[in-house]
């Protein structure tokens, strides 16, 4: 579709009604847009392209339900919330980001870790702290402060975990000696058991 094409979509849809649109998509959410105003795919998706990149829909969104996306985060990661905003297409990364801002913000990324500490912890483990800094999101310098926090505590975990590992280790040992030290030695013949 042409740029006059969409620019006729957004006149007919989308002129002198954005503030109710942007109510709408944050009350309910962008399937109801579309079912309310009866918009096949493609012209939903320009409509929405309009909201998002010319009246801040998907910050407007966030902001206003800021507890409810920090959850989710933390629950369940970025992907999520992409799924959750109908954000998936690289064209909104840059939207994502300012998303991904506000949470990193309000440490939920620090609460996601928080809260999946086993997996990064063995992702951190396997793979090394790159791997899960490129992972969690944390790799522009912008984000340096929030992922030391996030790095300490991944290596308190590892610690944690390592010192767990070698004491049971060591505890199945110890208690190894001690139940063959103390087992009464008994020579075996053809028949049996000698007492």
């Amino acid at each position: 579709m042409s740029k006059l094409d969409k620019n006729e979509v957004v006149k007919k849809y989308v002129n002198g009604q954005e503030e109710a649109l942007v109510e709408a998509y944050i009350k309910d959410g962008p399937s109801s847009i579309k079912e309310k105003m009866d918009l096949d795919d493609h012209v939903f998706e320009i409509v929405f392209d309009h909201l998002v990149f010319e009246h801040n829909l998907i910050y407007k969104a966030i902001i206003s339900n800021h507890d409810f996306f920090a959850d989710k985060y933390v629950r369940y990661g970025s992907a999520h919330i992409r799924d959750i905003l109908d954000i998936t297409d690289e064209k909104f990364d840059l939207i994502y980001e300012i998303v991904f801002d506000f949470l990193v913000a309000n440490e939920a990324v620090y609460y996601h870790v928080l809260q999946h500490r086993e997996r990064y912890t063995t992702a951190f483990k396997a793979r090394g702290k790159d791997f899960v800094r490129k992972v969690l999101g944390l790799w522009k310098p912008k984000y340096e402060e929030s992922w030391q926090k996030i790095y300490e505590f991944l290596l308190n975990c590892l610690s944690d975990c390592i010192f767990s590992e070698k004491t049971l280790d060591q505890g199945i040992e110890a208690f190894s000696m001690i139940v063959n030290g103390s087992r009464e030695q008994r020579i075996i013949t053809q028949s049996g058991l000698l007492f």
